[in-house]
């Protein structure tokens, strides 16, 4: 029998990074292989067709198709890589998404301050940065990130919500009930989560843990303990990661910036409404996030 491949989908701006982190730090102590990947076929600006994008995504392919790996995390996933993974491998995954119009103000704020820009990852963002910057005023940055979106949000349109082998998460669910969303992924990929913690964890202190995570496994076999899972969770929580403020405290720079949901409701003007029931018509109706386009 093929082994079985775990996999998370996750979107740019979905909490990618946080989500990465935990899965990937639950693999190591559970003496998994990992890898971690955020290309996906189609980048902003055309990029896909640039090198050395274009030779990155054909290694990507390649990977998703022979490599041997416990878990592989697509920061940016698509149904071209899914293809892939259905004709050459058994596998289970978790997608997560989140409401369209939280993502274009995430976005809005990364994209001008905070994300990471580099030549190899994303040199597109300095010109998209350029861009933010050389604008009038904030609305006219949110009609602008509007159209960039577009494809992030073709993929979560196109994606197979009815798929038995992925469990849908929503961020909005994961960010208020995180151990309890967390607990149901990993026991949707067939990983044991018992609410007992082991005999030999509780006697770990935190900083025998953090060692553990960067040299040797801690667990064996596919097994994360309740304890140790909120122990992950707190550890990657917003409030350290922000420096202290709590989800709602806002700081416009800072990448972890406010941690909360429905913040468009703060930010969406008639106009950024407007075009973005034109740009993305059904978009959040069909993602369920709004029961009529009347919001």
């Amino acid at each position: 029998m093929q082994p079985l491949t775990r996999f998370y989908f996750g979107h740019h701006k979905c909490a990618s990074q946080y989500i990465k982190t935990i899965m990937r730090q639950s693999a190591i102590l559970m003496g998994w292989s990992v890898k971690v990947d955020g290309i996906a076929t189609l980048l902003p600006m055309d990029y896909h067709v640039r090198q050395p994008f274009a030779d990155r995504i054909l290694a990507k392919q390649e990977v998703l198709a022979k490599s041997a790996y416990d878990l592989i995390c697509l920061e940016n996933a698509d149904n071209d890589a899914l293809e892939i993974i259905e004709k050459n491998r058994s596998y289970r995954g978790f997608h997560v998404i989140r409401d369209p119009r939280d993502i274009v103000v995430s976005g809005y704020f990364s994209h001008r301050y905070s994300h990471p820009v580099s030549e190899h990852e994303s040199p597109w963002l300095w010109r998209y940065r350029a861009l933010l910057d050389s604008l009038p005023d904030q609305e006219r940055g949110f009609l602008a990130e509007i159209d960039f979106c577009s494809t992030y949000f073709d993929r979560l349109r196109a994606w197979n919500y009815q798929n038995p082998q992925i469990l849908e998460i929503r961020y909005e669910t994961l960010i208020a009930k995180p151990t309890e969303t967390f607990a149901k992924i990993f026991r949707f990929l067939n990983v044991s989560v018992p609410v007992a913690a082991l005999r030999p964890l509780v006697q770990f202190p935190l900083n025998v843990l953090s060692y553990k995570l960067g040299k040797q496994p801690l667990l064996k076999g596919a097994i994360m303990p309740v304890p140790l899972l909120q122990w992950l969770i707190q550890r990657h929580a917003f409030e350290r990661k922000s420096g202290g403020r709590t989800p709602g405290a806002e700081d416009l720079k800072h990448h972890y910036r406010k941690g909360i949901a429905g913040d468009w409701r703060n930010y969406f003007t008639p106009p950024v409404k407007d075009a973005f029931k034109k740009r993305y018509p059904g978009l959040v109706e069909s993602l369920g996030y709004e029961a009529n386009e009347d919001w």
